[in-house]
């Protein structure tokens, strides 16, 4: 009798112990859930950013209409204006839960490129940055390019902006107006301060 009594006990003991493990397990697994982040590609562009404006490089842009293909603008810019144009880029927040619940990250080397790259894609399409692909050196891991898409919609019509990212070289900012699907103008801002294959 007392030993049944006594398996009975250890029994009733594991279980209230098997419970226990499994309610600790689980908020273990929630709070990994919120510590997730994605791959520091603002902290770099930042970061290259910095260096452009601490470097006595020679700014230089040309805004191109390319409906017409014809210049609009082409001059040399200050550092300030450079920050202006960056400003949008620069500040994307990938970090809060809210902006991590929306995204999601994909990695992979690229042979054809010899790279590797990192894409973050919008699962919502009410989020402005709708991509950002980011490609490092194979080899050493510096940071290669950065191609970021913005949307935004005004009244009846849609916005689009591609920043090409080129480290240590430019920057290619392209904006496109569409209406009911069909380009109604598009312009592209070339910014040069170290990019030798664009001359």
């Amino acid at each position: 009798m007392f030993k049944r009594f006594f398996l009975i006990s250890v029994v009733i003991s594991v279980a209230i112990i098997s419970c226990k493990n499994k309610e600790k397990n689980t908020v273990v697994n929630t709070s990994s859930k919120d510590t997730t982040s994605f791959f520091p590609v603002i902290e770099l562009l930042q970061n290259d950013a910095d260096d452009v404006i601490k470097t006595p490089y020679y700014l230089y842009q040309k805004s191109t209409d390319m409906l017409t293909k014809q210049v609009i603008d082409s001059t040399v810019i200050s550092r300030e204006i450079f920050k202006e144009i960056i400003k949008t880029i620069v500040s994307i927040d990938l970090h809060s839960k809210a902006q991590r619940e929306s995204y999601i990250e994909n990695s992979f080397q690229d042979l054809t490129t010899s790279s590797i790259s990192v894409v973050i894609n919008s699962k919502d399409t009410k989020t402005p940055v709708k991509s950002i692909t980011t490609l490092l050196d194979n080899e050493t891991n510096k940071l290669k390019n950065i191609y970021i898409i913005l949307e935004s919609e005004n009244s009846d019509s849609l916005i689009t902006t591609k920043y090409y990212w080129k480290a240590g070289k430019s920057l290619n900012i392209t904006s496109t107006v569409s209406l009911n699907k069909k380009i109604v103008k598009e312009t592209k801002q070339f910014i040069n301060w170290n990019d030798k294959d664009a001359y």
